[in-house]
């Protein structure tokens, strides 16, 4: 007998496929040369974090690539990148236009036939109904060693809980919009994340949250000295973190 939670994790999956969908159409409408200028600085970031850790340039997978913009640019880099993605018009989109080597489907249901050094699970874990579950299998098309490199919505920051205590004091009416409902099924904090990570046989080494100040390029003593108070201290409202596989 099916039960609700299965019904529930159905409707999670066909709903962010179709918001995946509807971001597809709009990426073809907006930008036919490949992507714009928010996601490229986006990989520029997660790039750094990569090449900061000295990760070693094998074979790599993005899971929820969207268009793939990761992988195209990380090839650049001297990485071979593959991508899994579940949104059939995004997977087509980047094969199309990017021209990069992208898989249709769900990770937890993915099976390349050899394991990958390193798995990019950037903005992904807040849309799944069992993050524990695709993180274990993110574990098992992994060699031991290899890294896994996340980022997720920042319980904890700063602009989060300002906007949260507003929500709760009734003096902001959006319903707790900021944490992304209802594409977002969970929020995080380092805590928590951690926590997951150790349950799913990974070990963090590295915890970081990214200022929207340090991807728009801000100048000046003040904002620099902001950046790295919410590097250091995971303030701002996107956590990213480096981990690797226990053996």
């Amino acid at each position: 007998m099916l039960k609700e939670d299965h019904f529930r994790e159905i409707y999670i999956k066909r709903a962010n496929i179709r918001h995946h969908d509807v971001e597809a159409t709009m990426f073809e409408d907006a930008h036919p040369e490949g992507s714009s200028i928010y996601e490229i600085s986006n990989v520029e970031k997660n790039l750094k974090t990569i090449i900061n850790e000295n990760y070693e340039r094998e074979i790599c997978v993005d899971v929820g690539c969207g268009t793939g913009l990761f992988c195209l640019e990380t090839s650049k880099h001297g990485f071979s990148v593959e991508g899994i993605e579940p949104s059939g018009m995004l997977v087509e989109m980047g094969r199309k236009v990017l021209n990069v080597y992208l898989h249709h489907g769900f990770v937890e249901d993915f099976d390349p036939g050899y394991r990958y050094n390193g798995m990019v699970v950037w903005d992904v874990l807040e849309h799944v109904h069992n993050p524990v579950s695709l993180l274990k299998r993110c574990n098992d098309l992994m060699e031991d060693g290899g890294y896994l490199f996340v980022q997720v919505p920042n319980h904890d920051g700063i602009s989060n809980r300002f906007k949260t205590f507003l929500c709760q004091k009734r003096l902001k009416r959006s319903d707790f919009k900021h944490f992304g409902f209802p594409w977002h099924v969970y929020s995080f904090n380092k805590k928590s994340l951690s926590k997951l990570l150790i349950l799913c046989g990974f070990s963090p080494s590295l915890f970081e949250s990214w200022s929207h100040r340090l991807k728009e390029g801000a100048e000046g003593l003040f904002p620099r000295l902001m950046i790295s108070m919410s590097k250091r201290f995971c303030l701002s409202d996107y956590i990213t973190c480096v981990a690797r596989k226990l053996p």
